[in-house]
C-alpha cells in the first residue's frame, strides 16, 4: 500500500477487482498509466480544482511533508513520489 493513498484506487481497485479474478468472461484489467513524469507536476496538480482527486493527493503529500507552498526540492520528492506510485500500480494491476 502506498502511505498517504489509503483510500486511492490504486490500493483500493485490486482488493475490488480480486472476485473477478478466476471469471472466464472477465477480459483483463486497464489503467491509464500514461501520466507524464516531470518536476513541475506538483505545481500542475495543486493548480487543479479543490475538489479533484489530484489536487487532494497532492495537497495531502504537500501538508505531509509540513509544508503550504512548492519548493525545487519538493518537487524532486514528490517526482520521486509519482515514480514509486507508478512502479506500485504496475506491480499491483499486472
Amino acid at each position: 500500500m502506498i502511505r498517504g493513498l489509503r483510500d486511492s484506487p490504486i490500493n483500493t481497485c485490486p482488493r475490488r477487482w480480486a472476485a473477478y479474478r478466476n471469471d472466464p468472461n472477465l477480459v483483463g484489467y486497464f489503467s491509464d498509466n500514461e501520466i507524464p513524469l516531470l518536476r513541475t507536476n506538483l505545481d500542475g496538480f495543486l493548480r487543479l480544482p479543490d475538489g479533484d482527486p489530484g489536487h487532494k493527493t497532492a495537497a495531502r503529500w504537500l501538508r505531509q511533508h509540513h509544508a503550504t507552498a512548492a519548493t525545487d526540492i519538493l518537487r524532486a520528492e514528490f517526482l520521486e513520489f509519482e515514480a514509486q506510485t507508478a512502479a506500485y500500480s504496475t506491480r499491483t494491476l499486472s
